[in-house]
């Protein structure tokens, strides 16, 4: 056997692998991450997913093809309406490049508005914003907007960062029990949506929102097909601002029919729903007597029903 070159011989061994942590606190607040191996902690949050997801009983995907649907302000409607209804909620605002769900939930004047970009931590990790405490206490969200210093700042990240932020926004979040975890992906068929189902590793449903126009129509057909290659059933299709002056009736309707998924109802176009989400305000909360609250609720309804199925 040939001896070891003389500049090697009192070289001590790197230890190349770590016991494994089981901290239920996320790394970044952990004590040791700078002395932690990089290996070790992708490892550790992937097991700590698995540790917060044992507390949430079901998990949901809000998705469109198109961009432009209304497809985030549909999913802080429903989000709003689960809390309502007395459910647990945790909202992931999954669209990285994009992360408008606090603007459409936290109004200026409330309470989580006076975080503004600062998070709060605890033992466990980061605490979940809630942007309606007295209206919809059971509902907590985290966003990309809350780790980039201005709304303004273009997050212009590929791949393997958006699928490390995604993992920790399940994993570095203090969710506690949750009746539904609620991710709102961007539109399309990208990195995104894979990346939440190979982390998440289960998705109960699938909601896929579009317009009546068929330009829109056309690439939400591709979200049903991303389902299917997905593995994630389709909990159906939601034609949102309904106006048949404008787009006619049922278009929606029936792409659901041809493609044999379900049709979960329309939301009728209301001006109010816009005005009230630039001003961090649900219409379930303001006007729940309007056509649109109404629509909202029922739709929330049909999908706690789906999910206990």
């Amino acid at each position: 056997m040939t001896d070891a070159p003389p500049i090697l011989t009192n070289v001590q061994q790197i230890p190349v692998a770590e016991e494994p942590c089981e901290r239920l606190n996320g790394c970044d607040i952990c004590p040791e991450f700078h002395g932690c191996m990089l290996k070790r902690r992708e490892t550790h949050e992937s097991w700590l997913v698995g540790e917060k997801l044992k507390k949430i009983k079901h998990r949901l995907i809000i998705t469109s093809g198109k961009g432009g649907v209304g497809k985030s302000t549909l999913t802080a409607g429903i989000a709003v309406a689960l809390a309502k209804a007395g459910l647990r909620v945790a909202l992931i605002d999954a669209d990285i490049h994009g992360p408008n769900i606090p603007q459409m939930l936290v109004a200026p004047d409330s309470e989580a508005a006076k975080h503004q970009k600062g998070l709060q931590l605890d033992d466990i990790g980061i605490v979940p914003i809630v942007p309606m405490p007295d209206e919809a206490p059971g509902l907590g969200m985290i966003s990309m907007d809350y780790f980039i210093e201005s709304s303004d700042d273009a997050v212009m990240w590929k791949g393997p960062l958006k699928k490390d932020l995604i993992r920790q926004l399940v994993a570095a979040v203090n969710w506690g029990e949750r009746d539904v975890l609620l991710f709102d992906l961007p539109p399309g068929t990208g990195d995104e949506p894979m990346m939440v189902t190979e982390i998440v590793d289960r998705i109960d449903g699938a909601v896929v929102v579009s317009t009546p126009q068929r330009v829109a129509l056309l690439d939400a057909r591709k979200s049903i097909s991303m389902a299917g290659h997905l593995n994630v059933p389709v909990l159906g299709m939601v034609e949102n601002m309904t106006d048949e002056d404008l787009f006619g009736a049922d278009q929606v309707k029936k792409s659901a029919d041809e493609l044999n998924v379900p049709y979960l109802g329309n939301i009728p176009l209301d001006r109010r729903i816009i005005r009230l989400a630039d001003e961090g305000r649900s219409i379930i909360i303001e006007h729940p007597e309007s056509k649109a609250a109404e629509a909202i609720t029922a739709l929330t309804e049909r999908i706690i029903g789906d999910l206990e199925k």
